[in-house]
């Protein structure tokens, strides 16, 4: 019983080196979304289809409204909030994944293709920068769970 209880306890200390790793990168992910924002802030004035050539630009057809952007950007919110929640409400261990850093910054480039970068910046920056302290309340929480578990299984002793 006592092997059993140490054997707990051990696999619970290697979860929470897990969960400090899951916490670092995705921090290290918000981080990069910041830099990512910080050029896009940079460049949001600048009209990329009017940066190619004519026939690359006939060829790309028509920039996407700003609308169905913003749709887009809202569906993909709604989306990545559901998802965290459920594995929040779970109980699930968090996972981050680097595509989200991705989709978070392909914003600025759709935004920029179509032509309204400066007039949305700041709804992308701020939905990015939520929905990684959503993640990052996930890897709190679940931290806190498994130091009650961990606590559980020592007071078994």
């Amino acid at each position: 019983m006592i092997r059993q209880n140490q054997q707990n306890a051990m696999t619970a200390r290697q979860k929470s080196l897990d969960i400090q790793a899951v916490s670092r990168r995705s921090l290290t992910e918000a981080l990069l979304f910041i830099l990512v924002s910080i050029e896009a802030f940079e460049l949001r004035s600048f009209d990329l289809l009017a940066s190619v050539s004519a026939p690359v630009r006939d060829l790309l057809g028509y920039p996407p409204p700003a609308y169905l952007v913003s749709i887009a950007l809202a569906v993909y919110c709604f989306s990545a909030l559901t998802i965290a929640l459920t594995q929040l409400a779970n109980n699930a261990e968090p996972t981050p994944h680097w595509s989200h850093l991705g989709y978070r910054s392909m914003f600025y480039v759709f935004y920029g293709v179509s032509g309204s970068l400066a007039n949305n910046f700041m709804a992308v920056f701020f939905i990015g920068l939520f929905l990684y302290a959503v993640e990052q309340a996930h890897v709190w929480i679940y931290a806190q769970h498994l130091e009650h578990k961990e606590e559980e299984l020592l007071g078994q002793r």
